[in-house]
Formats: C-alpha cells, sequence, structure tokens
C-alpha cells in the first residue's frame, strides 16, 4: 500500500507540482489549500505525513502542527507534521512546533 500523504499549500500551481512529483515517487496524496480545512483533515487521520507550508490563509503552518501535536499524537516522540521552509523548519525543530 502506498503511503498516504495530505500535502497543505495555498499556492495552486506549487500544490499541483508537489503533488504530481511525489505521486509519482509511489505516495497517495491529498491536498488542502488553507491551513483550517488541513487541520480538519489531518485530525480526521489516515495520513502517514503531513506537509505544511508556514503561510497559510486562516491558520499558518506553526499553528497547525501544535494544534495536531496537541490533539492527536500529544504522546508523539518524533514530529506529526514537515514544514516547506528552511527557516520555518529551524524553528519548529527548536521549539518542537
Amino acid at each position: 500500500m502506498m503511503p498516504k500523504l495530505l500535502l497543505v499549500e495555498d499556492e495552486a500551481g506549487l500544490r499541483l507540482t508537489l503533488s504530481d512529483r511525489l505521486a509519482s515517487e509511489g505516495y497517495a496524496v491529498e491536498t488542502a489549500s488553507d491551513g483550517q480545512s488541513g487541520f480538519e483533515r489531518a485530525a480526521r487521520g489516515g495520513y502517514d505525513l503531513v506537509v505544511l507550508d508556514v503561510m497559510l490563509p486562516r491558520m499558518n503552518g506553526f499553528d497547525v502542527c501544535r494544534e495536531l501535536r496537541r490533539s492527536i499524537c500529544p504522546h508523539a516522540s518524533s514530529s506529526c507534521c514537515g514544514i516547506s521552509s528552511n527557516i520555518a523548519a529551524r524553528r519548529c525543530r527548536a521549539t518542537s512546533c
């Protein structure tokens, strides 16, 4: 079975490009175009990985990451999400989202 991934990205062109590339690498990709809908989809579960943009409408990537960790994986020893920005990734690692 293919790993299931949720990609949360508000830029349509980038969302399409990334989802196509990830699908070509063997991932079953679903997408959301804003932080709130991404959070709601992720909270329903069933994803092996959630990849987040930082600058999202309705709820930013850091808030989505924090809320997911708080609500669906409070005891996880590793990250529940990825954030698509080098600066943001460093901040996320430093603060554990």
